[in-house]
């Protein structure tokens, strides 16, 4: 297909935006962790989805003045929403991010480009920060490093140099969220998995006059098929392609179907799909499902938000008392019960004395379900890894928590690293830069940061103990905070011995303590005579002639 040609929309084999089965697997986590980060008002928004209805709570039930209304709106409208989730998500996200995620010695144009990777003046160091927090949050997370499209030469000749700078054009990485890659498949070529289909959603908001106008749009790149082994088995894969896909709408009250229409397509140079997974979980075998590592923190939070919704509604059921009369009749009045107001009981026309009075339920059940709330989020928190603080949980407990959740990261900023030096690699591909090898300098230490002091110690010991380098100690003290991370050991060590050779000038020469220079005289010249041997001074000789 080419720039104008169509297909038909709704039909699965035509339809660009047609979903994969790994997509509509890990479609309802991703939506469930989204809603968290939407916060209180999203959870309220999907109703019966978290907060499951009661049985007897019926729309359309009267109260003693006979207004309509739904108890299930009044108990999702009061229930309030604790986002353990997200709190771990961030704390877990931001913990590779403690010191600046950079290309180690890059050459002066990968500097510039670092400098703003995306074409919109993020650094690298922020764009690395959004990608791993989604990657975290949806198990998978995607980057696609694409080229600046040029401008054609009103000549027709092909762009100069000169072009291509006058334009501005070079590489650009692009964030893709997991939720955008509606299908994705891989084969192998030359014992190497390689990308051979993507569609991935690129919405856009364009104006009509002051109306915003959400244009659908879907990019699809391919490889086809121009290889088989002795099996049948595709092994051999032609260049990559792009198509971009818009939905075009009839208008109102038109008949005419809605259709997809190709609006741009292109070949990628660089032989390859330029799309860089990033996973924190583990993948299926010969898919991109991806089973999510905070999965079971995703199921507590329902079970965390069930639970503060049961106590909300206990406290407003049993936090105002309940009046009740007793061998009394019932008044023609409504009583007035408040602050200020006497209810006044007549005696009865027969029988004995009745009573009025309040009723308040015992607080045992409040008791019981706020703490199996505190338990839930103790352990919502416990597997989520984070430094606990809470008295029921001793240090050793938490300790171990730590350290759980330091190998955990860490595993991640390893496979992040490696993500990075792939789009890096990609972006070389693009500037036809054979030569350079990337490595990307992720923290991935983060022990030190919890440490109390013993850590540091000991490498103080390694050193008096000429176990290990001047040089290695600094590194410690600088991961272990006690440095600033900028820290130049060359340069101190250079300032290092420009003091001594100071000192050890000092020593040979008196220094006036009034003007700061030296004297004319050596120190070994300037002291007086030798004292005798019993311990005195010998007395001044008198000048000659006297």
């Amino acid at each position: 297909m080419t720039i104008g040609d169509v297909a038909e929309s709704g039909n699965p084999r035509t339809d660009p935006s047609t979903r994969s089965t790994d997509y509509e697997a890990m479609k309802p986590y991703w939506n469930k962790v989204d809603t968290f980060l939407g916060g209180v008002d999203a959870m309220r928004k999907a109703g019966e989805q978290y907060l499951p209805r009661f049985q007897e709570e019926k729309a359309g039930s009267k109260d003693s003045s006979g207004r309509s209304y739904d108890p299930y709106v009044l108990r999702l409208a009061k229930t309030p929403f604790t986002n353990i989730y997200e709190d771990i998500l961030r704390n877990l996200s931001s913990k590779p991010f403690g010191r600046e995620v950079k290309l180690k010695d890059p050459p002066p144009e990968y500097e510039a480009l670092e400098e703003n990777i995306d074409g919109m003046g993020r650094s690298l160091h922020v764009f690395a920060n959004e990608w791993f927090r989604d990657a975290v949050n949806h198990a998978i997370s995607w980057v696609m490093v694409d080229f600046s499209k040029p401008t054609p030469r009103p000549d027709g000749f092909p762009l100069t140099r000169a072009d291509e700078q006058s334009q501005n054009l070079r590489p650009y990485w692009c964030f893709v969220p997991a939720t955008a890659v509606i299908a994705i498949y891989s084969d192998w070529e030359n014992q190497i998995e390689i990308i051979t289909h993507a569609r991935v959603l690129e919405p856009q908001i364009v104006l009509d006059g002051y109306l915003e106008v959400l244009v659908e749009r879907v990019r699809v790149m391919d490889r086809e098929v121009i290889g088989r082994d002795v099996a049948g088995k595709p092994n051999k894969w032609g260049p990559p392609t792009y198509k971009l896909w818009e939905l075009i709408r009839p208008p109102p009250n038109a008949t005419s179907p809605e259709i997809w229409q190709v609006v741009d397509e292109g070949v990628y140079t660089i032989g390859v799909i330029p799309l860089i997974p990033f996973i924190t979980g583990e993948r299926l075998a010969g898919t991109y499902q991806v089973t999510p590592p905070l999965r079971t923190i995703a199921d507590l939070q329902i079970q965390e938000y069930n639970e503060e919704s049961n106590l909300q509604n206990i406290l407003d059921l049993t936090g105002f008392p309940m009046y009740a009369g007793i061998g009394v009749d019932k008044p023609e009045e409504p009583l007035v019960v408040g602050p200020r107001s006497i209810i006044w009981v007549p005696p009865p026309s027969s029988g004995p004395q009745g009573d009025f009075k309040a009723v308040e339920p015992a607080g045992t059940s409040i008791k019981i379900v706020f703490d199996k709330l505190q338990n839930t989020r103790t352990e919502m928190r416990d597997l989520g890894m984070q430094p606990l603080t809470q008295s029921n949980l001793t240090v050793i407990t938490t300790g171990q928590v730590a350290v759980k959740a330091n190998s955990q990261v860490m595993a991640w900023s390893i496979r992040f690293a490696d993500a990075l030096e792939q789009c890096w690699q990609l972006t070389a591909d693009w500037l036809g830069d054979a030569t350079f090898e990337p490595e990307v300098l992720v923290t991935k230490d983060f022990n030190a940061g919890m440490d109390d002091g013993t850590g540091f110690k000991s490498d103080l010991e390694l050193r008096k103990n000429k176990d290990i380098s001047g040089e290695a100690i600094v590194d410690a003290a600088i991961r272990y905070g006690y440095l600033p991370e900028d820290f130049d050991y060359k340069a101190d060590q250079e300032i290092v011995a420009k003091e001594a050779e100071d000192a050890m000038a000092n020593t040979m020469v008196t220094i006036d303590p009034v003007t700061g220079k030296p004297l004319q005289a050596p120190i070994a010249q300037a002291v007086p005579p030798t004292a005798t041997g019993n311990g005195q001074t010998p007395p001044a000789q008198p000048p000659p002639g006297q």
